[in-house]
């Protein structure tokens, strides 16, 4: 077949492919679309289908509510990097994904490009690979230097630093505000509080005709209302929830997050501007704890036992308790993750005051890699365990395989197909 190359405008790259075999399309006319799952993901497949069929009816169903914005996307401390991501093709993936953050116009502005600092036990074999930008094993006064808040011991004996300019980090649920609005503009309808309970097909054909969901009801004690939306095709978006048989029955392991919140105490905003302010991203994985600063001050902390990092998951815990003074911490517990995070960056936690948590269940494909494609007739998958960082490039990648029937080369290794190729062996 003759490779084509389809425009990616939505975030201005080109990619190649081939038309797409037509037994993995549901109709000869697709003209309603239903997409499943309000996150990260089904927002934007919700924007970009729609920029590039206006003609087609698309609605967004979302079990959560309107305000929540996502069931996952909100506990995600949306880390934007490639940093050790295995194998190879998958680093260039994310790498291609951070790139689509700074090219996408309605989201570009949310980034925050501050770089990270990553603290390793062993060396990174990964930076001497080239391709990704990384400066280090850096000595404690360099670390000063473009840190000043980060505060750990670190030399040849005892493990490595190393500084990695091309990461950011963004408040998700910004984004998925901004990606609704544009999509409702072009005439998306989006239902939260919908949780999706079948897909109904034609007897006969076998073609999609409508997606049931049961709508919560907020002001009666009833169970809610079953409703049922007109769809030809069916855009799995819903992370854990693509699990389902009706959805296409994804092989997915549940793996649990959450962050935790402080704000600047009053005190302590008026240093804000300058002495508690975090310069960059503070990720060691082998403590498993990590900390940023979103634009609007936030101070976010994650870990705690079960950070998934370079693509696999790191489950060495840290004895808690053990930061200096602890006792004397007023705002923040040693035993939660921002009391890991002070072991980073010290000053900056002790200025700060807890706000709240955020937990969910976050998905991983069986093999750890995402899953792009046709899962079933009629059912068009897209789960990843990095849905802010490939958010954009996956769904714009799948909003032009579905629009234009067409396989793109870069997503082959990503095939729901995959899964069935193991099982039959």
């Amino acid at each position: 077949k003759p490779r084509i190359g389809v425009e990616l405008n939505e975030i201005g790259l080109v990619a190649w492919g081939n038309s797409m075999d037509p037994i993995r399309c549901t109709s000869e006319k697709i003209q309603s679309v239903v997409i499943v799952g309000g996150g990260m993901i089904g927002s934007c497949l919700a924007l970009f289908l729609a920029q590039r069929r206006p003609d087609w009816t698309i609605t967004l169903l979302d079990e959560m509510p309107e305000e929540d914005l996502g069931r996952t996307t909100k506990a995600s401390w949306a880390w934007l990097n490639a940093n050790n991501k295995q194998p190879k093709f998958y680093q260039s993936l994310n790498q291609l994904g951070v790139q689509a953050w700074k090219r996408q116009p309605h989201l570009r502005h949310l980034v925050s490009w501050l770089g990270s600092l990553v603290r390793f036990e062993k060396f990174p074999e990964f930076v001497n690979d080239g391709g990704y930008p990384a400066e280090g094993p850096l000595t404690s006064n360099e670390i000063k230097y473009l840190e000043p808040l980060a505060q750990w011991n670190i030399n040849e004996k005892n493990g490595y630093s190393f500084f990695f300019p091309d990461e950011g980090c963004v408040d998700p649920s910004d984004a998925i505000k901004i990606l609704r609005r544009a999509a409702k503009d072009l005439g998306v309808e989006i239902k939260c509080g919908h949780t999706v309970t079948n897909v109904i097909r034609d007897e006969q054909s076998g073609y999609i005709r409508t997606v049931e969901s049961l709508e919560r009801d907020e002001t009666s004690t009833g169970a809610g209302l079953i409703t049922n939306t007109r769809a030809d095709l069916v855009v799995a978006a819903a992370g854990c929830g693509s699990k389902a048989s009706f959805l296409g029955g994804l092989p997915l392991v549940d793996r649990p997050g959450r962050i935790e919140y402080a704000q600047l105490t009053s005190k302590n905003k008026i240093q804000s501007s300058n002495k508690l302010k975090l310069r960059r991203i503070l990720v060691d994985p082998e403590r498993s704890s990590h900390v940023l600063q979103r634009k609007n001050g936030d101070v976010v902390a994650g870990g705690g036992g079960n950070l998934e990092f370079g693509g696999s998951e790191s489950t060495l815990t840290v004895p808690l308790g053990r930061a200096k003074n602890s006792h004397k911490q007023k705002y923040v517990s040693a035993t939660s993750l921002l009391g890991l995070a002070r072991e980073l960056a010290p000053s900056l936690v002790d200025g700060a005051a807890f706000t709240r948590s955020c937990q969910a269940v976050r998905p991983m494909p069986q093999d750890g890699l995402p899953v792009v494609g046709y899962s079933a007739p009629g059912i068009y998958s897209v789960v990843t365990h990095s849905g802010i960082t490939l958010g954009l490039l996956l769904t714009a990648l799948a909003a032009a395989e579905i629009t234009e029937s067409i396989s793109f080369e870069l997503l082959d290794c990503y095939r729901p197909t995959r899964f069935a190729a193991v099982d039959e062996r």
